[in-house]
């Protein structure tokens, strides 16, 4: 199927289609202009809320980013009361969102590609049967502000706001907050530099 893609008359109506009924399955999902390559994977839990916005850009199969991706964007609410919010003007490639309870992303954010943001450890952390503890699962709600750009393949835990207009660093794990107009990487992720005393330079 993928050699259709390298036929621009072709791709170009194959994405049209894919495109066209993704948006009028999950109307309510998402704003106008959303830009879809590829078709994501979305998992949502009866009664909870995805809110995707204006010109936000899904990509979900290699042809379209510059690195290569994993998996198609993959979207999860795991609680009727999940609540995931993406931003006006957001692009994403192959990234996964694992909502228990609260992700909010901010205007322009650039996630790169196999990014993922989770809400939740998924199981329980302690020394109990955890595949069956589910009562013990701990969330806490993430926040991604406007302009932030994160790099290929970091994970975003639980309870971690990241600030405007800060970069994480490829490959980072991003498990406390990072303030707003920094660099930070690692693991864990750890402030490297400001951006704003570069541009008061």
């Amino acid at each position: 199927m993928r050699w259709l893609y390298r036929v621009p008359r072709v791709r170009g109506a194959v994405l049209r289609a894919m495109s066209c009924a993704f948006r009028a399955r999950y109307r309510r999902s998402f704003a106008p202009g959303v830009r879809i390559y590829g078709w994501p994977f979305l998992r949502l839990k009866k009664g909870s809320e995805l809110h995707v916005g204006m010109r936000a850009s899904l990509i979900s199969v290699s042809e379209f980013s510059e690195w290569a991706l994993s998996h198609a964007c993959h979207i999860r609410t795991t609680s009727p009361s999940s609540k995931i919010v993406i931003g006006d003007d957001v692009g994403m490639s192959g990234v996964t969102i694992v909502c228990a309870a609260h992700v909010e992303i901010g205007d322009r954010v650039m996630l790169g590609a196999n990014v993922c943001i989770t809400d939740t450890d998924s199981h329980a952390v302690d020394l109990v049967p955890r595949r069956f503890a589910h009562n013990q699962v701990k969330y806490a709600p993430v926040y991604i502000e406007d302009d932030v750009f994160i790099g290929a393949g970091t994970i975003v835990l639980k309870g971690v706001t990241i600030g405007a207009g800060s970069v994480i660093g490829a490959g980072s794990v991003v498990a406390s907050d990072i303030p707003a107009g920094v660099v930070a990487a690692g693991n864990p992720a750890r402030l490297v530099r400001s951006l704003r005393a570069e541009a008061g330079r």
